[in-house]
């Protein structure tokens, strides 16, 4: 492996159930599309499943930095290029959902191959084409908050994009993803492979089988294997340890914080209402552990995503590593008026299950 001559340092992020297929044209869509699109990129960006959620792994100077200076010089030349970012976005979430709509009540496993694969280059076709407007949305504003001297400059930049955000935030990710993991599903059924594999199956696996040239006993135990571990970088899976992957690469990764002495977390309140709230601890890390959830227990979790939704209405509170104003457990809090602190970067590795919690809804922070 040549090593690249920038040196470049990556954090975990974002915490998802993303599928293989997601993983691998969320770095398409970072970097080739992008640049496509605008003529900018990210160097890379790697996604790791441990079992129980897919963690992002991302470069922040580029990601906040290098996104608020790529905007800066895009509404240096077109005052409105937020704007018009944000009426396109709307446009094309909405028939992005109207697309999933069209097949989500279907049964793929009964349409032909050829159509299966049709669905699936449409879907990837619609996904690269919304994908750079809305990660624009989301990080532009985040960009931003590292440059608090520019806030009054592109105060209506970010309002556009945080109030477009809140119209798109349940789409693209959450949508996409499904319909390609039910897309892997249709397909495994095919080769009576187990369906519960199908998100970590990879495009050329799907459309191998879909085209009849793959071994399917040698695609079950690499599906098996995937099951426990991978991390996809470039496109590509790998089975490395994170560090490894980026050390072959001349990178690094951020040294995270000691978390074992601390007792107090610190995020931003959603719903301030002047109250205590004490509830019990329940670690979420995945749509696996939902069940785990019990009628008035606080969730804690690297962060919401739609699935959470059928459970939220039983908890007292949610409190999450990531997110922001425009995150998802933002939204949803505001939308079901449950009190959220979101943003606490290490919930999860200082709270434990069963422990007693009190949430300062007025302070956002959280005491164990």
């Amino acid at each position: 492996m040549t090593k690249t001559h920038k040196k470049l340092s990556f954090e975990p992020a974002a915490y998802r159930d993303w599928t293989v297929i997601y993983c691998q044209l969320g770095c398409y869509m970072w970097t080739k599309e992008f640049r496509k699109q605008f003529g900018w990129r990210i160097s890379d960006i790697c996604y790791v499943w441990d079992g129980y959620c897919t963690t992002t792994y991302r470069i922040p100077e580029e990601y906040f930095d290098g996104m608020f200076y790529f905007v800066k010089k895009q509404l240096a030349k077109n005052p409105g290029f937020i704007k018009d970012i944000c009426r396109k976005a709307v446009k094309k979430s909405a028939d992005f959902e109207r697309y999933f709509n069209k097949y989500k009540s279907q049964k793929l496993e009964d349409f032909s191959e050829i159509k299966l694969e049709k669905i699936l280059n449409e879907l990837i076709k619609r996904i690269f084409s919304l994908a750079p407007s809305v990660f624009i949305i989301i990080y532009f504003p985040q960009g931003l908050k590292r440059f608090p001297e520019q806030t009054k400059v592109f105060k209506n930049a970010r309002n556009d994009a945080i109030n477009t955000r809140d119209k798109i935030d349940k789409i693209l990710g959450p949508l996409g993803n499904q319909l390609l993991e039910e897309i892997g599903r249709a397909s495994l059924k095919k080769v009576k492979i187990s369906k519960d594999l199908a998100r970590f199956i990879t495009i050329n696996e799907v459309k191998g089988i879909l085209k009849g040239k793959i071994k399917v006993d040698d695609l079950k135990k690499e599906l098996e294997k995937r099951s426990k571990y991978f991390l996809v970088g470039e496109g590509k899976v790998w089975y490395l340890p994170i560090k490894e992957y980026l050390n072959q690469r001349g990178w690094g990764l951020l040294e995270q914080k000691n978390t074992n002495r601390i007792k107090t977390l610190k995020g931003m309140s959603v719903i301030k209402n002047n109250s205590i709230i004490k509830g019990v601890v329940r670690i979420v890390r995945g749509r696996k552990e939902l069940s785990k959830i019990r009628k008035g227990d606080i969730i804690v979790s690297p962060m919401t995503t739609p699935e959470y939704i059928s459970i939220l209405k039983k908890v007292k509170a949610v409190i999450t590593n990531e997110g922001g104003i425009t995150c998802h457990a933002a939204v949803t809090s505001r939308e079901f008026r449950i009190p959220a602190v979101v943003g606490t970067k290490i919930a999860t590795k200082v709270l434990k299950d069963g422990d007693l919690v009190e949430v300062d809804t007025e302070k956002g922070i959280v005491k164990g």
